[in-house]
C-alpha cells in the first residue's frame, strides 16, 4: 500500500511528497514545486487503495490531520483529486460508519483543507464531499457533527459565491 502525504518542508523547499509502503513501513521522500506534479503522482497508482485495513486507514487518516492542523501551507495543496483520495475509506461503509474516531479525523482533515480561500472552491466542487458531510451530521460525535456543519456551511458558500443566481 502507497499512502502519498504532500507538505511543505520548510521555507527553501516547496512541497515534499512523502510515499510510505504499509508493508515494509519504509518512508521516502521526494521533492516537486508544482500541484500537477503531485496530481501525477496519484494518476499513476500511487494512492492509499481502499481495501488497506482500518487501521492503516486510521492512522493516515490521523496523520493527515495532524499535518492540516499544524501546517496551514499543508492545506493549500490538495486539489479536487487528493480530497477524493482522503474520502477513499468512506467507500468500505463498515470503516468509516462504524468507526467515530476515522469518521472525525477525516471530517476534520476536510473542514481543515477547507480553511484557505482557495480550497472553498475544491471543498465545494467535490461531489462526494456534501453528501459525507450531511451523513457525519447524522451519525458523528459532537465534535464531528460541529466540524461536518462549518464545512457544508463553507462549502454551500462558496458555491453561492460562483453562482449567485442558481
Amino acid at each position: 500500500m502507497l499512502i502519498l502525504i504532500k507538505f511543505q518542508l520548510s521555507q527553501a523547499r516547496n512541497v515534499g511528497i512523502v510515499i510510505r509502503d504499509g508493508h515494509s513501513n519504509d518512508i521516502r521522500v521526494a521533492e516537486t514545486y508544482d500541484r500537477p506534479s503531485i496530481e501525477e503522482c496519484f494518476r499513476q497508482g500511487h494512492k492509499t487503495r481502499p481495501n488497506s485495513s482500518l487501521s492503516d486507514q486510521k492512522s493516515s487518516a490521523k496523520t493527515l490531520l495532524q499535518l492540516t492542523k499544524q501546517y496551514p501551507q499543508f492545506r493549500d495543496l490538495f486539489g479536487n483529486e487528493a480530497v477524493s483520495k482522503l474520502l477513499e475509506p468512506f467507500d468500505v461503509p463498515s470503516n468509516a460508519c462504524l468507526d467515530l474516531d476515522l469518521q472525525q479525523d477525516i471530517i476534520t482533515t476536510v473542514f481543515n483543507i477547507s480553511l484557505p480561500q482557495g480550497n472553498k472552491k475544491v471543498v465545494a466542487e467535490n461531489l462526494r464531499v456534501i453528501p459525507l458531510l450531511i451523513n457525519a451530521l447524522r451519525t458523528g460525535t459532537s465534535k464531528t457533527q460541529s466540524n461536518a456543519a462549518a464545512c457544508t456551511f463553507r462549502a454551500i458558500r462558496a458555491r453561492f459565491e460562483q453562482d449567485p443566481h442558481p
